[in-house]
């Protein structure tokens, strides 16, 4: 697929993944306290159809869903990262934990890195989709935010 409008060469595996990105951000939809939520689920599944319908991408948006769990003296989480925009698209997983004797920390693992007119790495295996599921099931997700550039309006999805 060749876009005239923003030089997107999707191949047959990044269409398949950005639909799949879209269905499962669809399914966060009861999550949505309120109005703005959806919008900003809305924006994020408007830019991927505009990815997969070939039109223009004219958005800067990133979506930040899971979860934490623990108690005051040790936590961990996990969260999966989509961000959308003219110049790239980028999907990674970010694992913090916080321990009340050494401190926080965090380290970040890419899984998908598009530019226009390159091709899907083959990062995406099957333990990507399976902490992605992870994070859309767990009773206690946190839809942390998606959002446009400062200059742009902007959505905060965090659950109480």
């Amino acid at each position: 697929m060749t876009n005239s409008n923003n030089d997107w060469d999707l191949d047959e595996e990044a269409i398949e993944l950005l639909g799949c990105l879209a269905a499962a951000i669809h399914s966060l939809k009861s999550l949505a306290i309120t109005g703005n939520d959806l919008i900003g689920l809305g924006e994020v599944i408007a830019a991927i159809e505009s990815l997969l319908n070939e039109d223009k991408i004219d958005i800067n948006v990133s979506l930040d869903i899971g979860f934490r769990r623990g108690d005051s003296d040790f936590e961990e989480g996990l969260f999966v990262c989509l961000r959308i925009n003219s110049e790239e698209i980028i999907l990674n997983e970010l694992n913090t934990t916080h321990s009340s004797d050494i401190g926080s920390d965090s380290y970040t693992v890419d899984y998908v890195h598009l530019v226009p007119g390159s091709h899907l790495n083959h990062m995406v295996n099957s333990t990507t989709k399976c902490n992605f599921d992870k994070c859309l099931v767990a009773k206690d997700v946190l839809v942390s935010k998606a959002s446009r550039p400062a200059s742009q309006s902007s959505h905060d999805l965090s659950t109480p």
